[in-house]
């Protein structure tokens, strides 16, 4: 079973969750958008950047601050853990700086 899938479903019970926030980086590929809204389903905080915001309409709606492209500012210092699509390379800014601030990594098919 997958990292995200185990947090994924840790997150039905508080007690045993190791966070309930993440950060997605690319979060309107299909892939990153279908594990938003299971995350989501399931009470996660989510914020994401992508290049094309304009693809994630429905998560605004539901509440996710989506930033257009990709920049260190757009994570949020208190985000439990940063989850990155395929497309997204060690360089990135939004990368580094969890880096800096310490919060987990996991790419979307870990």
């Amino acid at each position: 079973m997958s990292s995200l899938i185990r947090l994924a479903r840790t997150a039905d019970n508080p007690r045993t969750s190791p966070t309930r926030s993440a950060h997605m980086v690319g979060i309107c590929g299909s892939g990153m958008q279908s594990l938003a809204g299971v995350l989501l389903e399931r009470g996660w905080r989510l914020t994401g950047s992508d290049v094309e915001p304009a693809k994630a309409a429905w998560l605004r709606r539901r509440g996710v601050r989506v930033a257009a492209g990709h920049a260190a500012e757009h994570l949020p210092e208190d985000a439990g853990l940063l989850i990155y699509s395929d497309a997204v390379g060690p360089d990135n800014a939004e990368r580094r700086q969890a880096a800096v601030y310490g919060i987990a990594q996991l790419s979307y098919p870990a």
